[in-house]
C-alpha cells in the first residue's frame, strides 16, 4: 500500500515536471518568435528604425573588407609560425581560438 502511494506521488511529480518543461518551451518559443525590428509603432513607423539604421551601417563597415583582411592576416601569421618557424603544434590551437 505504501509503495503504491509512493509511485503515485512520483507519477504526480513527473507530470508536474513535464508541465513545467512544456511551459518553459512555450515561453522560449514566444520569445524567439518576437521580432522587434519588424514591429510597427503606433504611428505606423518601425519601432526600431534608428537602431536598425545604426546596425546596418555597423555591419556595412565590417563587411567592407576589413573582416576579410583580419582573417587573412591571422592566416598569414599562422603560416609564418607553422611553416617557417616550425611551431605548428603551438599555433594551431591559438589560431582556432582567434578565428572564433
Amino acid at each position: 500500500m505504501a509503495v503504491r502511494a509512493f509511485y503515485d506521488l512520483l507519477d504526480m511529480l513527473w507530470l508536474g515536471l513535464l508541465f513545467c518543461l512544456r511551459g518553459v518551451m512555450t515561453l522560449l518559443d514566444w520569445a524567439f518568435a518576437l521580432n522587434p525590428f519588424e514591429a510597427a509603432g503606433p504611428d505606423g513607423q518601425r519601432s526600431m528604425g534608428g537602431l536598425e539604421r545604426a546596425l546596418t551601417r555597423f555591419f556595412g563597415v565590417i563587411d567592407a573588407g576589413y573582416f576579410s583582411a583580419v582573417i587573412a592576416c591571422i592566416g598569414l601569421y599562422g603560416m609564418w609560425e607553422g611553416i617557417v618557424r616550425r611551431r605548428a603544434a603551438g599555433v594551431c590551437p591559438m589560431k582556432c581560438v582567434w578565428s572564433w
